[in-house]
């Protein structure tokens, strides 16, 4: 199997990669357990880890993953979760209009050419929550030169192609159908190098 870079930023043998990323899916799963959401549906779910993260602290009536890599959706199944995989485009999300209590989205918006189709998308299935998150520029380049990752392009990784500061990373939330209820910014410094919204729709 050819490692994805989603893969590998949550195994990579790193201590502060490590520290990042486990305090990114503390985050996301505090954030979906604090809700009465009882079915989630995780938009650009990679290999599962976020899906994994929350069903540790939750039961949930339902929880989907959808993921456009086939190999990534095969290694999510091999985990023998309590949730549904399946191969997918966030573009088209093969569901009904509010079907899910809350969408998660993370990690995913900052690889894709038109993020405003796939933002409205998450919109329309999400009966009331959803989470999100990009990577909080300038910091996720910084955290990347930190640990010896993309120095040839100044930190920055090959397959982003949208790049936000957190506060207008909010702006084009709030301004598409989307209430932040909630950013978290983490001890003990902004540069924590993820921005988090807990959005509540409108």
């Amino acid at each position: 199997m050819n490692k994805s870079s989603n893969f590998e930023k949550y195994t990579r043998n790193s201590k502060l990669k490590n520290h990042w990323v486990g305090q990114f899916l503390s985050i996301v799963s505090n954030l979906c357990v604090g809700t009465e959401a009882e079915s989630v549906l995780d938009v650009g779910c990679g290999e599962g880890f976020v899906v994994e993260s929350i069903l540790e602290k939750k039961s949930l009536t339902r929880i989907v993953g959808i993921d456009i890599s086939t190999e990534a959706i095969e290694v999510a199944q091999k985990m023998k979760l309590d949730a549904s995989f399946l191969v997918g485009s966030a573009y088209e999300l093969p569901f009904k209009d509010s079907e899910f209590d809350m969408v998660i989205c993370t990690e995913v918006l900052e690889h894709l050419e038109n993020p405003l189709v796939a933002l409205k998308e998450v919109h329309r299935v999400s009966k009331k929550y959803a989470i999100l998150s990009v990577p909080n520029e300038p910091f996720f380049m910084m955290g990347n030169l930190a640990v010896g990752k993309n120095w040839s392009r100044f930190g920055n990784d090959i397959e982003h192609i949208n790049h936000w500061i957190w506060f207008l990373f909010m702006r084009f939330v709030q301004k598409n159908g989307f209430r932040v209820i909630k950013r978290v910014m983490p001890f003990p410094y902004i540069a924590f190098p993820w921005t988090i919204l807990l959005c509540e729709k409108k």
